[in-house]
């Protein structure tokens, strides 16, 4: 829900109405302040859903580890990065594969808008192999000809060797890091955190306590990878049920 439609309602509310939705919103806040988020200690004091309550107490772990996880796996990158090799130019302009970085991603050189592409080794090898074939065949007359074709499969064997340090390079440095490691870390406290979160915001509230769950389960879904966040579509409505459920809310205990 956009910024300019929730003015227009709140802009189309005749002012008694929205006196009572602050009172009652300020009403059910206290009562919801009066215990914590997620309280084992009040469970029972409290008329609400049991089953969004215990969800709620997990989120600070799950929080913690997805952030200890995001802050290591970026520690490692600025780290390891600065070790990360260019391709060398014999290899550039060769190949189908892109240049890419320490986390895979495509690597972008100052001053240019693309990645460069970077010959394999496979791909020298088979450039190779056809240059052999067109050496072996009788067609081909010209001594001068054999002779340039002679060379070009020399300098292609170089770029094979070229190609084989580089990849063995980035292997090591990859390896040594341990990128790929703290990447799935990540990766599977960002998923375990992101399943949590939508079994809160599935469970129905009975309290402003139960409204305040799902609000620090928001707020904590701010703090995860925006490529997550964008993947999940279960996300795309929250804000506006969460808003929904305050207004609700407020309105049955100003009534």
């Amino acid at each position: 829900m956009s910024n300019t439609t929730v003015r227009a309602a709140a802009e189309g509310m005749p002012a008694i109405n929205r006196r009572r939705l602050l009172m009652g919103l300020a009403a059910a806040s206290t009562a919801a302040a009066a215990v914590t988020v997620a309280p084992a200690a009040h469970s029972a004091a409290v008329n609400e859903n049991s089953e969004l309550i215990r969800l709620g107490n997990e989120l600070p772990a799950a929080e913690a580890e997805m952030l200890a996880a995001k802050a290591a796996k970026r520690a490692v990158f600025a780290e390891w990065s600065p070790r990360w090799p260019l391709a060398p130019d014999e290899i550039i302009e060769h190949g189908c594969e892109i240049e890419r970085t320490l986390t895979g991603a495509g690597l972008y050189r100052d001053g240019l808008k693309d990645c460069l592409r970077v010959g394999t080794a496979n791909d020298f090898r088979w450039w190779k192999a056809s240059i052999e074939r067109q050496l072996a065949s009788k067609r081909i007359k010209s001594e001068a000809r054999r002779t340039q074709l002679r060379k070009d499969i020399k300098k292609t064997q170089r770029k094979i060797s070229i190609a084989e340090r580089y990849a063995a390079e980035t292997a090591r440095i990859r390896e040594a890091s341990g990128y790929e490691q703290v990447s799935e870390r990540h990766s599977a406290a960002t998923k375990a955190l992101t399943s949590l979160i939508v079994a809160i915001m599935a469970q129905p509230e009975t309290s402003m306590q139960g409204v305040m769950i799902k609000a620090q389960a928001l707020a904590t879904w701010k703090k995860a990878d925006r490529v997550y966040r964008v993947l999940n579509a279960d996300g795309f409505d929250w804000g506006s049920q969460l808003a929904a459920s305050v207004i609700r809310m407020a309105s049955e205990v100003a009534s």
